[in-house]
């Protein structure tokens, strides 16, 4: 709550539609004030994490996303977290900048797929209560995210994938040069990640029109073909994810 008043203060208040570094100061110093033992922190790392497509400054999305680790009860708040994440989640897909030999690089190394498709959850019945569960597979951390940041000098920035945890992993599965086998092993991650917001990326990737919003760094167009297999297989994935998470989670869901 203190960060979102120190935004409305800072950015809102001021006639600002981003935040850099100074004003960022700011807000985290309002947020400092309010704890008894002084923390340390490390200011610039705190900026980085924060601005997450690595362009010098942090958006009113990127904000929320890096806020609002958990989904907040408010509903207005909600559906603007929601729809903050997919926005980061697009921008960072536009951004990735690698040849093909490195994607195949990035993710020949994760695990299998037992199939090209479903929820990637496997089903138990419990004999004693007569009810079942969705377990699910652990799969190893995706690559970071090398992003091309224009300016005087055109550079690529690697942003650790664990910073914008289920984030990242939309990113990849958006951008138009993964291969289709690894778009769908990042289906598999995000709905054994158990990260609060999975729902939400699962939401991301079961739209097809947000994969065809991106283009790689060739202005190339994913595939139909990619779309209707990732679309189909994050929707399978959605059911025992979601019925982890609260009711706006549900109803956020249903509405898709």
């Amino acid at each position: 709550a203190i960060a979102l008043q120190g935004w409305e203060l800072h950015i809102t208040c001021g006639g600002l539609s981003t935040c850099g570094f100074d004003e960022f100061e700011k807000i985290v110093c309002m947020r400092i004030a309010t704890v008894a033992t002084l923390p340390v922190f490390d200011l610039n790392g705190l900026f980085d994490r924060a601005d997450l497509d690595a362009d010098g400054t942090i958006s009113r999305p990127e904000f929320l996303t890096w806020v609002m680790q958990e989904p907040p009860s408010n509903e207005a708040l909600f559906h603007e977290c929601l729809q903050a994440r997919l926005e980061v989640s697009l921008t960072l897909a536009q951004k990735i900048c690698a040849s093909q030999a490195d994607m195949e690089r990035f993710f020949s190394g994760m695990p299998g797929l037992p199939n090209m498709g479903g929820a990637f959850h496997h089903y138990h019945m419990q004999k004693d209560s007569g009810r079942g569960s969705y377990e699910t597979e652990s799969v190893d951390i995706i690559p970071n995210l090398p992003l091309r940041v224009e300016g005087e000098c055109a550079k690529v920035i690697q942003r650790t994938a664990t910073i914008a945890g289920t984030i990242s992993m939309v990113a990849w599965a958006l951008c138009s040069q993964v291969p289709l086998e690894g778009r769908l092993k990042i289906v598999k991650l995000v709905a054994s990640s158990n990260d609060p917001w999975d729902f939400a990326a699962l939401l991301a990737l079961a739209e097809p029109s947000n994969s065809s919003k991106c283009t790689s760094s060739s202005g190339d167009v994913s595939p139909a073909n990619d779309l209707s297999s990732l679309t189909a297989s994050a929707f399978d994935a959605l059911p025992p994810v979601v019925s982890k998470r609260g009711p706006l989670a549900q109803e956020a869901v249903l509405h898709v």
